[in-house]
């Protein structure tokens, strides 16, 4: 096991449209292990010899000055223990004194959601002092942008905007499921052939520019055009695993119906060994959709 996702938190701070909670594809999970929890879980991670954790929600950050120490006290722990963290937020309290101390704790990326530069989501003058602040801490900086609809438009100036400031990208087209009263407003599979044509070449520019030869037939194969292809291969439950916010050791993000117990519960290695013998199911992609594109963009 390589990467292990921390869902700290499954609540957020805002009701983003095509969240996954927000459409009614996840459920929210209310409960959240204590700090002295994730720290242990730290320690079992790295000695089970996981390379990276990824602090991600809801919004990890949300939760004022003891959810910050906590986070700090997570990075802390893994640069001690050998692992690599990263940050996944939307940004809302990334600011400048949060980042440095983030920095000084041993955090060396963060990836932050960023919508539009248009305005409309009134989130853009946040998102840009985050990224700034994080810059300036020196961490290595990726936006992540939820494409629907409603912000198709600012694919090419976020790619411009990304590529002037030298920021990695990740464009997921927004999983919106069909029986969602606002799937046809948000959903790219609701658009007209010739509009997701124009979206996927936009979506393709990006992909040459980072280098994900695969990424753009993914799309295609969701979208239903020509030339689709399906991933061969998927690394949740194999070298990439999910600890949910009450402690459940899960497969994938989308499938909590294959956690292999709680490790409030059960050891860590226990756990971790049952992961392994189930997880042979997700090999070859069969639950591949739009709703995890997102993780295979690296691929």
């Amino acid at each position: 096991m390589e990467v292990l996702f921390f869902i700290i938190d499954a609540a957020c701070n805002r009701a983003c449209s095509y969240c996954y909670y927000e459409t009614g594809h996840l459920e929210r999970t209310t409960v959240s292990m204590a700090e002295k929890d994730w720290l242990r879980l730290v320690d079992n991670a790295a000695g089970a010899g996981v390379r990276n954790i990824v602090l991600t929600g809801g919004e990890p950050l949300l939760g004022g000055e003891a959810r910050l120490a906590m986070i700090e006290n997570i990075i802390a722990q893994a640069k001690d223990k050998g692992v690599e963290a990263l940050l996944l937020t939307n940004g809302e309290f990334l600011t400048p004194l949060v980042a440095e101390r983030f920095v000084q704790a041993g955090l060396k990326a963060v990836s932050i959601g960023l919508d539009s530069l248009s305005g409309v989501w009134g989130y853009k003058i946040r998102g840009w002092k985050a990224v700034e602040a994080s810059l300036k801490a020196g961490l290595r900086v990726t936006l992540i942008m939820a494409v629907t609809r409603e912000n198709y438009h600012d694919i090419s100036p976020i790619y411009r905007f990304a590529a002037t400031r030298s920021l990695g990208l990740i464009l997921q087209p927004a999983f919106i499921p069909k029986e969602n009263a606002r799937f046809e407003e948000l959903s790219l599979e609701s658009m007209q052939s010739s509009w997701r044509l124009a979206i996927l070449k936009a979506i393709a520019q990006w992909a040459d520019g980072f280098g994900l030869t695969d990424y753009p037939a993914y799309v295609k194969s969701l979208l239903g055009l020509p030339g689709g292809r399906r991933p061969r291969r998927c690394e949740m439950g194999a070298n990439a695993a999910v600890v949910n916010c009450d402690g459940s050791l899960l497969h994938c993000f989308h499938r909590k119906e294959m956690s292999v117990g709680s490790l409030l519960e059960e050891p860590f290695d226990v756990l971790l060994q049952q992961l392994e013998r189930t997880g042979k199911i997700l090999d070859d992609a069969p639950c591949f959709g739009m709703h995890c594109l997102s993780l295979f963009a690296g691929s």
